[in-house]
């Protein structure tokens, strides 16, 4: 083989090699970009996840606070019910004692 055939032989390879290492340099700093990428995503999903659940506790609370008001306020509704039928018995009551008192 001539020595210019083995020149173009030898420039060829070199070539191919300065190919597959130009290669191999895109695929890492792909896969370097891809993972930077994911982490940041998982990140942005991660804080999006926080606030949601920091807003449907929020929201659970003013749901219970709203809850424990309308409890209270039906329990204060029926125990007034409940001391003026106590109250409208009273008269009744006290006759009745009295009647007992004064048969005796």
């Amino acid at each position: 083989m001539s020595k210019e055939a083995l020149e173009k032989i030898a420039a060829a390879e070199e070539k191919v090699r300065a190919g597959k290492a130009a290669a191999e340099a895109e695929g890492r700093k792909l896969v370097e970009d891809a993972e930077r990428f994911g982490r940041a995503l998982l990140q942005t999903v991660r804080d999006e996840a926080q606030e949601t659940g920091r807003q449907m506790l929020e929201q659970a609370e003013k749901a219970g606070e709203a809850a424990a008001r309308e409890i209270l306020s039906e329990a204060k509704k029926a125990g007034k019910a409940l001391c003026r039928a106590a109250e409208q018995r009273l008269d009744a009551a006290a006759e009745q004692i009295v009647r007992g008192v004064v048969e005796r």
